[in-house]
């Protein structure tokens, strides 16, 4: 028999990683932000924005919401 537990995920339904391209340049914040972290970052590149944004997905678990309409834009 085993004894393993489930782990603990903490999901937070209300946060959004948000993605936007705004004058000339690529935006990954999250909404609502996070108390006591300062997640959000400015890109010129669409894939840099990106790589932040799945680095803060995996470590937070928080969705990604891309608001682009441009994946795969380089600039």
């Amino acid at each position: 028999m085993c004894d393993a537990q489930p782990m603990n995920l903490r999901l937070v339904d209300d946060r959004r990683i948000v993605i936007r391209h705004e004058n000339g340049l690529f935006t990954a914040k999250v909404e609502p932000p996070v108390e006591g972290h300062d997640l959000d970052a400015t890109f010129a590149l669409w894939r840099d924005a990106r790589g932040h944004a799945a680095g803060v997905r995996l470590v937070h678990r928080i969705p990604i919401l891309d608001m682009t309409c441009s994946e795969g834009l380089v600039g």
